[in-house]
């Protein structure tokens, strides 16, 4: 089935096949990482949670605190602005048209510092909800092939973003988002290098077997 989580970024090509093997194999390497040693596959994911969730924190407080700083600056001139008024020098024409600006820009900087809280309330979040993953991703230890439950149940969303490059150099990024955790593109491991690049060597070989 097509899932409804499904998001492409641009126009381009790439099959259900090709996304369900990519799906599959990112959560049997979650799987088999959490059976090998749970604790230090657990640590590894609060140590990718706490430096995206420190950066993330710091940049929406950094705006937030931006934010309020110019509110209280545009309350200022707002009260400046209707003494002036009153005192006739300005008209309520300009009055009115400054004021309607200033107003708008303040409903766009309180909804910016309350987008902020809610995203750094979440990011507080985020440790129970890896140790919720956690005991989710337990639970698919035999996984071989994917099905609707086992998808609506592990991802939140996939997106697919536009190819890059040519055949036979041609790359596309898929982002998968996983219930509970969101994105974690996990560093491979020296093992996991070295059996990709084994797995690439062996295919060229028989691809070039093949020609000959």
């Amino acid at each position: 089935k097509r899932s409804e989580n499904l998001v492409c970024k641009n126009s381009h090509h790439i099959t259900i096949e090709q996304i369900t093997e990519v799906v599959l194999h990112d959560i049997q390497r979650h799987v088999r990482l959490a059976s090998k040693d749970i604790e230090a596959y657990a640590e590894r994911l609060k140590e990718l949670s706490e430096c995206e969730k420190n950066s993330e924190s710091a940049l929406c407080k950094q705006k937030s605190d931006k934010a309020k700083k110019r509110l209280a600056e545009i309350d200022t001139i707002l009260q400046k602005m209707y003494e002036d008024k009153v005192f006739g020098v300005i008209s309520d024409e300009r009055y009115i048209t400054m004021s309607k600006k200033l107003e708008d820009e303040q409903a766009e900087l309180k909804r910016l510092i309350s987008e902020s809280a809610v995203l750094i309330e979440e990011n507080e979040k985020k440790s129970k909800d890896i140790g919720d993953f956690i005991e989710l991703i337990g639970k698919y230890t035999d996984i071989t092939e994917l099905d609707y439950d086992i998808v609506h149940m592990l991802i939140d969303k996939i997106v697919v973003h536009e190819a890059t490059g040519k055949k036979p150099n041609r790359q596309q990024q898929v982002d998968i988002y996983y219930n509970f955790i969101g994105q974690f593109d996990l560093p491979l491991s020296e093992k996991e290098i070295a059996e990709a690049r084994q797995k690439a060597e062996q295919e060229a070989a028989e691809k070039a077997k093949r020609k000959k």
